[in-house]
């Protein structure tokens, strides 16, 4: 597979889509040193964690991805549109019909503008290799769910196991928040670039004639990226939220409560979809709401709930006296 476009991103930045290699089981055991038991059990515990570990490993490349294309489609799209308003200048004084100098501009933005579309689709390639990565963590879960059933383990197996599966619980919780985030932003940039196909299509008939047509309009804006898209809060996009979990109180005691919500939806509708959502008051999330998140997630599965029937998103507020997460159901 090979993506070799002027000035495009380097698909070598995005190797990881491709495939990465597997730690050979000499660096398994040098990560997992002091943790290597002699039962069955125990070697299944090291292979997982081995497996978990280069999860673990993926997961700073996807982010180091996602902030370099979004860094070289930002600057490829203000070169745009600099010379989007150069021609869209000229043509405002008017200029002599089918001006050369323009028709070459016209040619550059249409090369700017098919760079950037083919950068945005990295974006695509980006969410289904975190989607790869994630089923993969959801298999793990399922594997690790099963080892505490095979015969012959020791205590130390069980303990093993169960912190590997409260590591992996709280990191598909961050991962599946992180491929929301990307998700997000992929149908405004579409949608800017079908915006932008039009306005070529304007601007050609405009260099044409030598002028704008006034019944026509152009309009020119930057590139939305993913963190400055004006999207629509959970919250007012499904109203009145199913709970609200309030952490201005140190220790708040919601398991039941949220057990008996979740089973209510589910006795209605089975295949409910739910929405879980993070409020924070500063912009990184406490650790704290990332391992109630997990908890939630884990809870929420553990009563029947199909894990992709579960989405995550996260909101800062400044405003709020404390964080809270508030959960609705579609």
């Amino acid at each position: 597979m090979s993506f070799s476009f002027l000035r495009t991103v380097s698909f070598a930045t995005c190797l990881f889509i491709v495939g990465c290699s597997m730690p050979s089981h000499k660096e398994n055991t040098a990560l997992l040193e002091g943790q290597v038991y002699e039962t069955e059990v125990g070697k299944h515990v090291v292979s997982m964690q081995g497996a978990f570990v280069l999860s673990q490993t993926n997961f700073p490349k996807f982010e180091e991805t996602y902030t370099h294309l979004k860094n070289v489609i930002s600057q490829d799209s203000k070169k745009y549109v600099e010379k989007q308003v150069f021609v869209l200048s000229r043509l405002q004084r008017g200029t002599t019909r089918s001006n050369p100098i323009l028709v070459q501009r016209l040619k550059e933005l249409k090369d700017e503008l098919a760079l950037i579309e083919r950068n945005v689709a990295l974006f695509g390639k980006l969410t289904k290799a975190i989607q790869v990565d994630l089923n993969k963590i959801k298999d793990l879960k399922k594997a690790i769910q099963s080892a505490y059933l095979v015969e012959g383990a020791v205590d130390e197996d069980h303990d093993a196991l169960r912190e590997l599966e409260k590591s992996v619980g709280e990191f598909e919780v961050q991962e599946a928040l992180f491929l929301g985030k990307v998700e997000e932003g992929i149908a405004p940039q579409e949608a800017y670039i079908s915006l932008e196909k039009r306005n070529l299509d304007l601007l050609s008939q405009a260099i044409h004639y030598g002028r704008l047509d006034a019944k026509r309009k152009i309009e020119i804006k930057a590139l939305p990226f993913l963190e400055e898209i004006p999207k629509k809060s959970v919250q007012k996009e499904h109203q009145k939220p199913l709970m609200v979990i309030d952490f201005e109180n140190s220790d708040p005691r919601y398991e039941g409560a949220l057990m008996k919500v979740v089973k209510t939806v589910l006795a209605k509708k089975p295949k409910a979809q739910f929405q879980v959502l993070t409020r924070s008051v500063l912009q990184s999330k406490s650790p704290r709401i990332r391992k109630e998140t997990a908890f939630i997630f884990k809870l929420m599965t553990s009563l029947g709930v199909s894990s992709s029937h579960i989405k995550f998103s996260s909101e800062t507020d400044g405003r709020l006296k404390a964080d809270e997460i508030l959960i609705f159901v579609k």
